[in-house]
């Protein structure tokens, strides 16, 4: 039985669910895992499900592992990183995101563990946010990460993996795509039978989102987008699900503007994914993306989708064929493209076909979960090819 070990230090949004799904899936008869989390950014569902995971998973919680750079915080955190794996004695660690992938992979280094993988979820150099300096010192870290204390980093999309090599962050044979996965429904949703249960209006189209309301998923835009929509047509509404650092501020805008009920802004919600099988179309602002379990959600619904044409977006998004692409932050070319939808109903049922179809045949929790056993039950890999690894 090999030891695995996980670090995650965000548990909300896509880490979160990616990570429970591995917990949950994952084979303990042929893993003995352990967790190290942080429960500052973990939201209810995972707080929910943690004394089901104790169960079967050694969870432990590294209290300073937190997003912000505090030099201090981040030393004790590796260093009760590297105590637990003096005890556990890992055959593989696996972090995910970028501050357990820097702490853990640094740990992991030091206390020479075999494996070393790496799962970005979206690399923090990819947001157009920073600036062309913090860009630069964000992928230089990762360089030096990857070349000194990585054994392969399991990319969720092609694009992330293109970015990668595009920054020469290291040999391409030491980068994989593994795209990330959810299970699949039973049956198709009954979308008027959903609208009645979570006391939505019927009779008019639905457009929707659920994501995190900070920089990354840019809601500004979102908004943007559904007050131009209104101009255009009397009979929609508009419905972002989340929690996050916008969320107060545009609470206070809706209101202001008298649109609280034509812009639905209900806060995190548990049951998203039962939501998203009202809604009449996806619409997503962000501004970079790994590969988004938001899309994901609304292919397995059956949702055409309208999203900018950001890295990750566009593998879930063919332009024309199951949804439509726009700039980002460009609300009027969003709104064009919802438009343009909305007003094609032959068109926006064609596309959510294909949409499903896409989901089916591509993004389902089982196959995610096997090329991952793969990868964990392939290595390590031989001691020759592990000599670059500078110990």
């Amino acid at each position: 039985m090999k030891k695995l070990l996980l670090i995650a230090e965000c548990l909300s949004g896509g880490v979160r669910r990616h990570v429970l799904d591995l917990l949950n899936g994952l084979d303990t008869a042929k893993y003995q895992i352990t967790f190290l989390y942080s429960s500052n950014r973990a939201d209810s569902v995972f707080l929910k499900e943690m004394e089901e995971l104790r169960k079967r998973i050694n969870l432990i919680e590294v209290k300073f592992l937190r997003r912000a750079i505090h030099p201090y915080h981040d030393y004790l955190a590796y260093r009760q990183i590297r105590n637990i794996i003096r005890k556990v004695k890992p055959d593989i660690v696996h972090c995910h995101s970028s501050k357990a992938g820097l702490v853990g992979r640094l740990a992991a280094r030091r206390e020479k563990v075999a494996t070393i993988l790496y799962t970005p979820h979206a690399y923090m150099f990819q947001s157009p946010e920073l600036s062309q300096w913090k860009r630069k010192s964000y992928a230089l870290a990762e360089m030096m990460l990857s070349r000194l204390a990585t054994t392969f980093t399991l990319n969720v999309s092609k694009g992330e993996k293109e970015m990668a090599l595009s920054c020469k962050l290291d040999r391409a044979e030491k980068f994989m795509v593994i795209p990330n996965g959810i299970p699949r429904e039973k049956e198709e949703p009954d979308k008027q039978a959903v609208r009645k249960q979570l006391g939505l209006p019927e009779g008019i189209k639905i457009v929707g989102c659920a994501a995190r309301f900070d920089k990354q998923k840019d809601p500004h835009t979102f908004i943007r987008i559904a007050e131009t929509m209104f101009e255009r047509h009397q009979d929609i509404l508009f419905c972002f699900i989340g929690d996050g650092e916008y969320l107060d501020e545009l609470r206070k805008r809706v209101t202001e503007k008298g649109l609280e009920k034509r812009i639905l802004l209900p806060g995190f919600r548990a049951d998203a994914a039962k939501w998203l099988e009202a809604f009449d179309a996806y619409l997503l602002t962000s501004l970079y993306e790994g590969l988004p379990y938001a899309l994901i959600e609304a292919l397995r619904a059956r949702l055409p989708i309208v999203a900018t044409r950001a890295t990750g977006n566009t593998e879930l998004v063919s332009d024309g064929v199951n949804g439509y692409l726009f700039e980002l932050r460009n609300s009027e070319d969003g709104a064009f493209k919802l438009d343009m939808l909305l007003k094609d109903a032959a068109k926006a049922r064609s596309m959510a076909e294909e949409s499903y179809r896409l989901y089916v045949e591509n993004y389902s929790l089982k196959s995610m979960l096997a090329r991952l056993e793969a990868v964990y039950d392939a290595i390590p890999v031989s001691a020759d090819a592990m000599r670059w690894m500078p110990y």
